[in-house]
């Protein structure tokens, strides 16, 4: 096994996506909960920087943008006690002068109060946004950048952090303008505290846009024993539940997909002590027990609370009244929403009553349009001369009155609930309440469904209940179980794909005792803990194959690139890996085959790649095909139907996705893809800049291309109806880039993470 720690020296050449249109971020230290305060004298003799001291030490960071005429326009003290974090000071700075006002300049400067060093920076202004180059800064590129900061700024944090390996998956060519996060972690010892790091935002001009640390003070360390071994570490994970078989039910709209997913997932947060040997918590996998030896709060299905049309406001104030007792509480507010992508809609209803003390009491009710399940309640009362001494009632009798609670609430679906966990304050709340929890899990065939279920508090003394949830999704599942892969055999799988690490972590503290001191320092315990390749693969259970955690796609792990793309000249060997890393084209007997023509559908996939920068997501595509030669099955169906959705193909009765594709025919899709199909085809317009496409219907798109350099004529001659190999694609897929690039507006970035 190859060790997690990476001196800061050394390059990595892989990235984590993200979501894109992440913006510049301006963060200051949000570790601690105490409100910002005033700069007074009591508060500042606890830190031995004074607040001139340290503007001198933030003012050095304004003097970098003297172009923006930056004054300061704020500044405070964070004492910090409430964490155990050093004081820290805080300034900000705007623009002055005619600046634009719609685009403002901001920068905010952190130091610690303590010892001067940064503890966060963040600057904004519009013209950050933009590459000035038009060409994507490269992960290296942003790599060095981030670590010059550091060198410079980081002080004593330089030598205790490392950046974290990223997985293999995530290593792609940037295709536009692209925003980069790395974080280094902290080790102690040469072992990884990931509690605590240190941020770095390189924005596509290769500025530092934030820094922002997170960093504990006052460690308290665990005396020096023997620890187990990582091979008995691993052993001990084999040898228990650490992954989990559950339903996914994707978002969904009246047009896409709702299958639902079963895969299986190993467990994020678990971890082994290593002196005892023993798990910090136990797999939840045992804990819940299996719900094959239990039963069901009820045996057979219920009638739903509403069948029909879509129940409307006066129904769902009318189910509301039924289902709680509303006597003296009056309606004062009703909403219809629907969730976003998704047709699930639900009424949003609000009551209120006045008590003796002139004080408003509150209910809150979400109810399902269709089935008239009760989502959400919230009972919101003030509690006022409350018996503290008054006897709790039984543990199985509020279990019970938890289950009636969730039977009249939630009755649809309420036979595939198991009650699962259960768990009784012995302390009373703020308002003095003993509350009980209920939480119920929704099983089908078995196998949990995650993120589905219903939860119920209930007040331990009176049996009233507090509040309730829940989450039944309306999605059609097989008569029978599928038939899927082994808990042995998934176990494997995943074991390939997770690394058995040594981390300190903080030891969580038990603070039931009302008398106990929590300690000043913070407590560490040695952990091994299981570190994904990549943090976004799910494990089909029924394939076993890799999907994408998010999107659904396949992904391929442990992926090596075919030896004959390393032979090929460097120019052709970078073209061509853009799209082999974008899946648009498979290796050919192990081959990337340069020379083999490439399909009408490989074009398309490469397309919306850039388009989307890699971001398109399978899930929200419609069920139905556009072309009857490219069903759903197809490898090209969703990069097809997205690309059709937005204009870069036009819609025809067949689209022969396995036919190379013409030179003509990428010239028009490259057109399609700038935005200027329109302007190709008005007639008379444009002169043939080649002697044989002058009665070819794609000429203006030819002239188009030619003309911005994507494309070439050799002695005037285009050759329209001549195939395009592999490399020939690759290279003009690098020139769109560029011509693409240039024309995007400005703030339009993707980001890439390494953490």
């Amino acid at each position: 096994m190859h060790s997690l720690i990476r001196p800061i020296g050394l390059l990595s050449l892989s990235g984590m996506l993200l979501l894109s249109g992440s913006v510049v971020e301006a963060n200051t230290n949000t570790k601690s909960t105490q409100q910002h305060l005033q700069p007074t004298a009591p508060l500042v003799s606890k830190s031995q920087l004074t607040r001139e001291q340290a503007l001198a030490i933030a003012s050095e960071f304004a003097k970098e943008w003297s172009s923006m005429n930056p004054v300061p326009t704020d500044s405070h003290f964070t004492l910090n006690e409430d964490m155990n974090l050093s004081p820290t000071w805080t300034f900000a700075w705007e623009s002055s002068g005619n600046i634009d006002r719609r685009k403002p300049f901001s920068l905010l400067v952190e130091i610690n109060a303590n010892s001067g060093e940064l503890n966060s920076y963040s600057i904004s202004h519009h013209s950050l946004l933009a590459n000035k180059s038009k060409k994507p800064i490269s992960l290296e590129q942003a790599q060095q950048a981030a670590e010059a900061f550091l060198r410079k700024h980081a002080g004593k944090k330089l030598s205790s952090i490392s950046l974290k390996p990223t997985p293999l998956s995530d290593n792609r060519t940037a295709l536009t303008s692209t925003e980069y996060i790395f974080t280094y972690q902290r080790q102690i010892n040469g072992i990884p505290f990931p509690d605590d790091s240190v941020r770095v935002t390189v924005n596509p001009n290769g500025t530092i846009v934030s820094y922002f640390s997170t960093w504990s003070e006052d460690l308290n360390f665990p005396a020096d024993s023997k620890k187990i071994s990582p091979e008995e570490a691993t052993k001990i994970f084999k040898e228990s539940p650490f992954i989990t078989l559950s339903y996914k039910i994707p978002d969904s709209t009246e047009t896409q997909r709702t299958d639902p997913r079963l895969t299986y997932d190993y467990e994020k947060e678990l971890a082994i002590d290593a002196i005892t040997g023993t798990f910090l918590e136990k797999p939840s996998s045992s804990v819940s027990s299996n719900p094959n030896k239990r039963s069901p709060i009820v045996d057979k299905p219920l009638p739903p609370l509403h069948q029909g049309k879509q129940l409307t406001q006066a129904q769902a104030v009318e189910l509301a009244q039924k289902l709680i007792p509303l006597g003296n509480w009056k309606l004062t507010e009703a909403i219809y929403q629907k969730k976003d992508r998704e047709k699930e809609a639900f009424w949003n209803l609000s009551f209120e009553r006045k008590t003796q003390n002139h004080e408003i009491d509150t209910i809150s009710l979400m109810i399902d349009e269709k089935n008239g399940n009760v989502l959400n309640y919230y009972l919101n009362v003030e509690k006022r001369n409350k018996d503290t001494n008054k006897a709790s009632i039984a543990p199985e009798k509020l279990q019970q009155l938890a289950i009636e609670n969730v039977k009249k609430l939630a009755p649809y679906q309420a036979q595939t609930l198991y009650l699962d966990k259960v768990d009784h304050d012995d302390q009373p709340d703020y308002n003095d309440t003993l509350e009980s929890s209920f939480m119920f899990q929704r099983y089908i065939h078995g196998i949990m469904l995650s993120a589905e279920g219903a939860s119920v508090i209930l007040d331990q003394q009176t049996g009233e209940l507090l509040s309730f949830s829940s989450s039944i999704s309306q999605v059609n599942f097989p008569e029978k179980s599928p038939d899927y892969l082994s808990l042995e055999e998934a176990k494997e799988k995943w074991l390939q794909q997770l690394e058995v690490t040594l981390t300190y972590q903080v030891k969580q503290e038990d603070h039931r005792d009302k008398n106990q001191q929590s300690s000043k320092s913070n407590p560490l315990t040695l952990v091994y803990t299981l570190q994904p390749s990549s943090n976004s693969l799910t494990l089909d259970a029924i394939t076993g194959k890799w999907i994408h955690l998010y999107f659904n796609k396949p992904v391929e792990v442990n992926q090596t690139e075919p030896e004959d793309l390393q032979k090929l000249p460097t120019d052709k060997q970078k073209a061509l890996r853009i799209l082999y890393e974008y899946n648009a084209i498979e290796p050919i007997d192990g081959e990337i085959k340069p020379k083999e023509p490439i399909k009408r559908g490989e074009i398309i996939k490469m397309l919306v790649a850039i388009l989307s920068n890699g971001n398109y997501d399978d899930e929200f595509i419609p069920k139905q095909a556009s072309f009857h030669d490219v069903p759903a099955t197809s490898p090209y169906f969703g990069a097809i139907e997205f690309a059709l959705a937005r204009g870069y193909i036009p819609q025809t009765k067949s689209l022969q996705p396995e036919k190379p594709i013409t030179r003509a025919e990428l010239a028009e899709s490259f057109t399609r893809a700038l935005g200027y199909h329109s302007l190709a085809e008005l007639p008379n317009l444009f002169v043939a800049s080649s002697t044989d496409t002058a009665n070819v219907k794609e000429k203006g798109s030819i002239s188009i291309v030619t003309a911005l350099g994507i494309m070439e004529t050799i002695d005037q001659s285009f050759k329209p109806d001549a195939s395009v190999t592999r490399e020939e694609a690759a290279i003009y897929f690098q020139k769109f880039l560029e011509v693409y690039n240039k024309m995007m507006p400005e703030g339009s970035i993707y980001t890439k993470s390494r953490h």
